[in-house]
């Protein structure tokens, strides 16, 4: 395989954070120094049998314009999930990543392993969730409830893109946006308001009252009057 047979999926290539030009000028310069120097440089990940380029997009593209020869290794994997849930992982093992896409990849990460344990969920769904989420946590050195709003933020920014583009993905990622807001933009919570707990208890008092007033026209030697009274009773007692 050359470098000419390497395929740029728009999606792959959205989950991959964008360089600065100061950074790319870097890049180039110092992978021009390596290969003028004979060093050794990191191989191009492809996804085999598809050509598809899974790590190393910038490196691409300064190879093709400088025509340095880049070593590629081609891995393989069932599907496009899978290939998904390796560049989370591989860019989590990066050093430069901000806490917005450090979370996302986690999140990405998180939500690959959910749905890795299909099936009956019934039976071991929730613990295989919390597992997950205390592995992860344990790895990352951060803790389960972080993992879990990781994976919401990460569903969120994948939702937005799913609707708008790939693009998107990258987008949101490179903006100021904060996580909790972008997360209930994609994920709105019913607009019903519930009613006062003091308007609850209002009302159950009315009722109260009129149940008292028709157990009062029961005779008084029918126990079904005293039995309703002291349903009332009970009742007023726990909700006063």
């Amino acid at each position: 395989m050359t470098l000419d047979d390497i395929v740029i999926d728009e999606e792959f290539a959205s989950f991959l954070p964008s360089l600065t030009p100061e950074e790319s000028e870097q890049l180039r310069v110092n992978m021009m120094r390596a290969d003028s120097n004979g060093q050794e440089l990191p191989s191009l990940k492809v996804w085999k049998g598809h050509r598809a380029l899974l790590d190393g997009h910038h490196r691409l593209d300064i190879a093709r314009l400088c025509e340095i020869d880049f070593p590629i290794e081609e891995l393989e994997f069932p599907d496009r999930a899978a290939c998904i849930a390796w560049i989370a992982k591989n860019q989590l093992g990066r050093r430069n990543l901000d806490p917005k896409q450090a979370s996302y990849y986690r999140g990405m990460e998180y939500n690959a392993a959910k749905a890795s344990h299909g099936g009956d969920r019934k039976s071991n769904g929730k613990s295989c969730h919390l597992k997950s989420a205390e592995t992860m946590a344990a790895e990352h050195n951060v803790s389960e409830k972080t993992i879990r709003n990781d994976g919401k933020f990460a569903a969120a920014v994948d939702k937005a893109a799913a609707e708008k583009g790939p693009q998107e993905r990258k987008r949101i990622l490179e903006s100021n946006t904060p996580r909790k807001e972008i997360v209930e933009k994609a994920m709105p919570q019913t607009t019903e308001k519930p009613q006062p707990v003091a308007k609850l208890q209002g009302v159950g008092v009315m009722r109260a009252q009129e149940a008292v007033d028709c157990l009062k026209r029961i005779p008084k030697n029918d126990p079904l009057r005293e039995s309703g009274f002291k349903i009332v009773r009970d009742w007023m007692r726990v909700h006063k």
